[in-house]
């Protein structure tokens, strides 16, 4: 449908040609953006499959884990609104990093800025009406994951405000040392 799109309402016409040193270009840039992507998945699931497999066997303990699993995952959706914003900008800070360095300062100043601000306001919103919100989407079954909730959107302030560092050092080439940053914070 997207072809169809492009090719209807566009004078872009795109062809389909396989190119060996085209691909092999492409996968060597695109393994450390991989990486990034399976070292942050890893991150952001390790303690729930650590929590389920060291014995909690118990059905209060399922049951708890079922709890903090709904927190987790409720933390992830929300930080996905601050990820849209970095990644609806980063042609730009990509382009600025080449031409205008000092722009792109700015720019990344002002994006970690309002990261900080709209992630803190989502916190204080949530604060307010995490339980309303978490009963209306999974249920009053799950109003004991309210708390969990509101202590990982706590944290998500820090977790956002690293969100613009890796940007500049995609755009700039420098994607294979972020890989191994978020690696080093997996670890």
């Amino acid at each position: 449908f997207s072809l169809w799109s492009l090719r209807r309402h566009t004078p872009f016409r795109p062809t389909f040609r396989f190119e060996k040193s085209h691909a092999w270009t492409i996968l060597k840039y695109s393994i450390p953006f991989a990486l990034i992507v399976i070292f942050s998945r890893l991150y952001t699931q390790t303690d729930i499959v650590m929590l389920s497999k060291i014995g909690c066997t118990t059905r209060d303990c399922q049951l708890d884990l079922g709890l903090y699993t709904v927190a987790v995952k409720a933390t992830l959706a929300i930080q996905s609104l601050p990820i849209s914003l970095m990644a609806s900008i980063y042609p730009a800070i990509s382009a600025l990093f080449i031409t205008n360095i000092e722009k792109c300062r700015m720019l990344f100043q002002n994006t970690l800025r309002y990261l900080v601000i709209s992630i803190t306001a989502i916190v204080v919103v949530f604060s307010i009406f995490g339980k309303p919100a978490v009963e209306l989407v999974w249920g009053s079954e799950y109003s004991g994951s309210v708390v969990p909730l509101a202590v990982l959107l706590l944290g998500s302030i820090f977790v956002v405000g690293t969100y613009p560092l890796g940007s500049p050092l995609n755009s700039a080439g420098f994607q294979k040392m972020y890989a191994f940053y978020v690696f080093f914070a997996l670890v």
